[in-house]
Formats: structure tokens, sequence, C-alpha cells
């Protein structure tokens, strides 16, 4: 078996091939995990930038709020569950 070593010395196993992957599958993981931190759906379509979002018809255009401080939130809160799942 070909095991090799991190820079820290951890021995690791041989390379595991990944199937082909998008940057597209990178921004639907996010939406999708951060739905399941229950982070609500507007401000999941304004993290990705969705001009046709959550908030549609009369609400749509009367409501320019840009939602800032509840899209930091949940960037740090994703950031925080992705950097835990990595670093276990």
């Amino acid at each position: 078996m070909d095991w090799r070593r991190t820079a820290c010395g951890d021995q690791i196993g041989p390379p595991v091939p990944i199937p082909h992957w998008t940057l597209h599958d990178l921004r639907r993981a996010a939406a999708t995990g951060m739905a399941g931190l229950n982070i609500p759906p507007h401000n999941v379509d304004k993290i990705l930038n969705h001009t046709q979002g959550t908030i549609k018809g009369v609400a749509a255009i009367y409501n320019r709020h840009p939602y800032l401080e509840e899209r930091r939130a949940a960037l740090v809160l994703w950031a925080e569950t992705v950097t835990g799942t990595v670093t276990r």
C-alpha cells in the first residue's frame, strides 16, 4: 500500500480518486449546507447573488434591504461548519 506523510508527519493512506466536479457543485453544497443550518432562504439567495430569489412580487420590488449583517453571520457560521468538518 502506498502510504504517505503530511507536512506534520501524520501518516495518510493512498490518494482516493475524486469524481468530476465543478465550482457550481461548491455553490450547491454551500446552499444546501446553509439550509441545513436554518439560514433563511432569502439570505442564501443574496449570498449566491440570485437576482430572482425567494423574495418575489411586490416584496421584491419594495424590499431592497441588502441583509449584509445577516449574510455575514451566515457565512461565518458556514465557515465554522466547514472548518470543523475538515479539521476533525
